[in-house]
């Protein structure tokens, strides 16, 4: 489960995604009126690091919905530069480092396991006055997988993000592969799905009934 503190955080989500989404490659669009329209939260089995996918929908003639996952880390990730998006801080937990998870193993781990073995993104609690209450999910993500499935390794890996407005960030260990959207229904993960996928995760949220793909997973195979 994801127990999230009832907390004031500086810079909100919203303030550091649209102050980081002009900066990147692949986003194309107005970041001003900005919204999320949805999130979810995976688990780090050592209860250290926060796991959070936003998906932000950006208004005007190029509306559209980008896939933001993030980390929160209490120190500084080890050599991830590349990847911190900037640094929180957060009433109850302190100071949090942000980064964009791609580069995170713990993200690029869960994300495996859960496209491999049928997973889904975890229950959340809200840690307030009463004790932890458990709020209801707006968005549900879904792999494909088979409970107990073997999992690719992806601690080490390379790591390339999109490049474009229909491009997909890539880790690669050599022997595996995630492929992961950056704007939702773009034609990189269209492709992949198309061809040589092994798994995937798909997810809806308000707004979004309908089930839309997020992420795949390919083992020995190249396109």
């Amino acid at each position: 489960m994801a127990r999230i503190e009832d907390a004031t955080i500086k810079p909100t989500k919203i303030e550091l995604i649209t102050a980081w989404l002009p900066t990147q490659p692949w986003f194309a669009g107005e970041p001003a009126g900005a919204k999320i329209v949805g999130s979810y939260r995976f688990d780090d089995p050592e209860g250290e690091v926060g796991v959070e996918v936003m998906l932000v929908r950006t208004p005007g003639a190029e509306a559209a919905t980008w896939q933001v996952p993030l980390s929160y880390r209490a120190a500084p990730l080890a050599d991830g530069e590349e990847f911190f998006i900037t640094k929180m801080e957060h009433s109850v937990l302190g100071p949090r480092w942000i980064y964009n998870a791609i580069g995170d193993p713990v993200y690029r781990t869960e994300l495996a396991r859960v496209i491999a073995q049928a997973g889904t993104n975890v229950p959340e609690f809200v840690n307030g006055p009463e004790g932890l209450v458990e709020r209801t999910l707006k968005t549900l993500v879904q792999g494909s997988g088979i409970a107990e499935q073997a999992v690719p390794e992806f601690f080490a890996a390379e790591v390339i993000d999109a490049s474009d407005v229909d491009g997909a960030a890539v880790v690669d260990t050599g022997l595996a592969r995630l492929i992961v959207t950056r704007k939702v229904g773009g034609r990189a993960l269209a492709t992949t799905l198309s061809g040589s996928a092994h798994g995937h995760l798909s997810g809806h949220w308000p707004g979004q009934d309908e089930p839309q793909p997020l992420a795949a997973l390919t083992v020995g195979v190249r396109a």
